[in-house]
């Protein structure tokens, strides 16, 4: 059996999930085959003859990154039987956003392209348990087996480590201790294979939760990230550039070049602004998720703007809210 495991984004802790299932399929005598979107790959033509697809991604926002996206409308036309009754697995990845957000946007476009949808390994603390990874890994290889029986037993009884039992706690005790005993349970699963293979314990996860249960976004990615939010079909008559002074918990300048339907961000002020937004980054972060507008913000004495303050207005209707 060929499996194919499409890498949409280079993050350690994503690699390592990835990794585990990895292992566990190829104990089973599946061959795993890696493609990395971000390279010049011929992915028509990896995909000849798989018996399955993962997917393993990060979020970026709300979103999904442009590059899974594009992969995903490189099927909806003349390829799109190409992926037709394939059974697909999606890893996600996520810091403070909802990774059920992600997930839903792979789904529809699986279900557009006809593919069977197996199942998801997100990285919530009750989705890193090892009973949901367990179930999440036979559902995929019955689908392309159709015996899932040795998946639990390879999983279950590892070469070379003894398995501990899985702890029985209630869901209170649960949201207390979730980051770091859900994550020895996989450790304890697959410790001494992921030593020999990826080159590291999953004990580093405990050792840097914030990697996956508290890896929050800054407000300067999340302006960052504006970029990526920039509708230019509403931008036509656009041609400005947004100065903007981040203050409080963080302290950044940078500015927004809208010019030709076309979005930039660059570091640094810029004197020759047509608008200079003076705000707090607590501020500014509410404006980015759309709890209050940039002009509503401005009216109510809540940030500071020399120039064109029309054009807060405009930068509340050509950014999708995060």
């Amino acid at each position: 059996m060929n499996v194919v495991i499409i890498n949409v984004s280079n993050v350690d802790n994503l690699n390592k999930i990835v990794g585990l299932c990895q292992i566990a399929l190829e104990d089973m005598g599946v061959k795993v085959i890696k493609v990395d979107l971000n390279e010049n790959t011929d992915i028509l033509q990896v995909i000849k003859g798989v018996e399955g697809i993962i997917i393993s991604t990060d979020m970026r926002m709300n979103n999904i990154p442009a590059k899974l996206q594009a992969f995903f409308e490189l099927f909806e036309d003349t390829n799109k039987n190409s992926l037709k009754n394939i059974p697909v697995l999606p890893i996600i990845i996520s810091g403070k956003y909802n990774t059920l957000d992600g997930y839903k946007l792979i789904l529809n476009n699986l279900i557009q392209l006809e593919c069977i949808e197996t199942g998801k390994i997100i990285n919530s603390a009750q989705n890193m348990k090892k009973s949901y990874m367990e179930d999440q890994i036979k559902n995929f290889y019955e689908y392309i087996k159709n015996n899932g029986g040795e998946v639990t037993k390879a999983i279950e009884e590892p070469k070379n480590s003894e398995v501990k039992k899985v702890k029985h706690i209630s869901p209170e005790k649960q949201v207390k201790i979730k980051k770091e005993d859900d994550i020895m349970e996989l450790t304890e699963l697959f410790s001494k294979q992921l030593s020999q293979k990826i080159g590291t314990d999953m004990r580093s996860l405990v050792q840097n939760d914030k990697a996956v249960f508290e890896n929050e976004i800054t407000v300067k990615q999340m302006t960052k990230n504006l970029v990526h939010y920039f509708q230019p079909q509403l931008a036509l008559d656009v041609n400005s550039i947004y100065q903007l002074n981040i203050t409080g918990d963080e302290d950044f300048s940078c500015n927004l070049a809208i010019k030709s339907k076309d979005c930039a961000y660059n570091e640094g002020e810029l004197e020759k602004a047509d608008v200079i937004i003076n705000v707090d980054s607590g501020m500014w972060k509410l404006i980015l998720i759309g709890s209050i507008s940039a002009q509503k913000a401005f009216m109510t004495g809540k940030i500071k703007v020399k120039g064109d303050f029309m054009l807060l207005s405009k930068f509340d209707k050509i950014f999708k809210k995060m």
